[in-house]
């Protein structure tokens, strides 16, 4: 079996480049709150809809980390100055 070539797909591409620029902070979290987004409505489908009631809590404990997520990166995007969603 031969698994297809590694390539980002063009909004991947974009979203790289962008980061190349002076501010890449304020870009990065950005990225970041677009990504967790788009994570989250999968999550959120599967809780409301899913078939498999094995399945909907763990989908319902990924929505809610991503909201949790996007809690703190809102917060940051708001308030530069905040690092703590950067700590370790």
């Amino acid at each position: 079996m031969t698994l297809p070539a590694a390539r980002l797909l063009p909004r991947e591409e974009r979203r790289l480049a962008a980061l190349g620029t002076p501010s890449f902070d304020s870009q990065y979290v950005r990225q970041m709150v677009l990504s967790h987004e788009q994570s989250l409505a999968p999550h959120a489908a599967f809780v409301a809809r899913g078939s498999s009631p094995t399945l909907r809590p763990v989908a319902a404990n990924g929505e809610r980390v991503e909201r949790g997520h996007l809690t703190e990166l809102r917060a940051h995007r708001r308030c530069p100055a905040r690092r703590s969603i950067f700590k370790a």
